[in-house]
């Protein structure tokens, strides 16, 4: 007790020494809260709209080498996968399956490069609610060969609803490629995330890559939130690689899993079509490194402070 008595003692006594301190200390945890803070919920937000961008939380797609040595995604006969899936568990709100390319879009001497998914409306029903128009709708999607792009990208083009612009693009082989759309929807500025893609129909957009209609790249499964994205998908790993040839999961060596999976498809050979499992955390890994530099960086305000 005397102790403490002195303490409270020599605190009193160096009021201004005392008051320093205590701001010190409390402006410490507030700059360590605002940087957590920021940095968690950007993580979040970032998470959430690159899911409705790519429409799931875990992705499977196939990956075929041609003749020549030449990498193609395509994916022909999803039966493994879907038996996968429910050997897995996987707690799927949705299931998309979708083909999308990088196309240029052109405009009477204006162009704008866009990332153009090609979506089934009949079964991605969550997908208009994501999407706040400024100018056209869905109905304009009645036609096989509407596009629905966002409002930055219809300033750069010069273009408004119902307007046509021609596309550029390779096909799933590599060939160039031309096709039309009908501008049938304009959407609000939603950021850079948002501006990154496209939405057109599927049927179309598998006619301009060259796959049949039944194919397609890539099968996402929309979980009902955030939690246990990379749970989900080592199980969706184990149980498909029973099935066909996936490419392995071993993240241990490379700080960016998409760069080390793509190095995966260089090294290796087979024939056929070989799988690979993905979860949203593999594509955000470089975001979650932002995030890292954030909290160290508030541990060493912390620290000098």
């Amino acid at each position: 007790m005397n102790s403490i008595k002195l303490a409270l003692r020599n605190l009193t006594r160096q009021k201004k020494r005392s008051i320093l301190l205590a701001s010190a200390v409390a402006f410490g945890i507030l700059i360590v809260t605002v940087i957590n803070g920021f940095a968690a919920a950007f993580v979040q937000n970032v998470s959430e709209n690159f899911a409705n961008l790519e429409a799931g939380h875990v992705f499977v797609e196939g990956v075929e080498k041609t003749a020549s040595g030449r990498e193609v995604s395509i994916v022909r006969d999803d039966k493994a996968i879907m038996d996968a899936a429910v050997a897995a568990k996987i707690p799927a709100k949705y299931i998309t399956k979708r083909s999308s390319f990088e196309a240029t879009l052109r405009n009477e001497g204006r162009s704008a490069q866009l990332a153009i998914s090609g979506v089934d409306f009949a079964s991605e029903t969550f997908l208009p609610d994501r999407l706040v128009f400024k100018s056209g709708g869905l109905e304009g999607m009645q036609d096989r060969q509407g596009v629905i792009i966002s409002e930055p990208i219809a300033k750069r083009l010069g273009v408004e609803a119902g307007d046509r612009i021609l596309v550029q693009l390779r096909t799933y082989t590599g060939q160039q490629n031309v096709g039309e759309f009908s501008v049938a929807g304009i959407t609000y500025d939603s950021g850079i995330i948002g501006n990154m893609s496209g939405y057109a129909n599927k049927d179309y957009v598998n006619e301009l890559l060259a796959l049949s209609p039944d194919e397609y790249q890539t099968v996402g499964f929309y979980l009902p939130s955030l939690d246990g994205m990379d749970q989900y998908g080592n199980a969706l790993y184990d149980a498909l690689k029973d099935k066909v040839p996936v490419f392995s999961r071993d993240k241990t060596a490379e700080a960016n899993p998409i760069r080390a999976m793509m190095e995966q498809t260089k090294k290796e050979t087979w024939t056929g079509i070989k799988y690979r499992v993905l979860t949203l955390n593999d594509f955000l890994s470089q975001v979650q490194q932002i995030v890292n530099v954030l909290n160290t960086v508030s541990l060493i305000i912390l620290i000098v402070l």
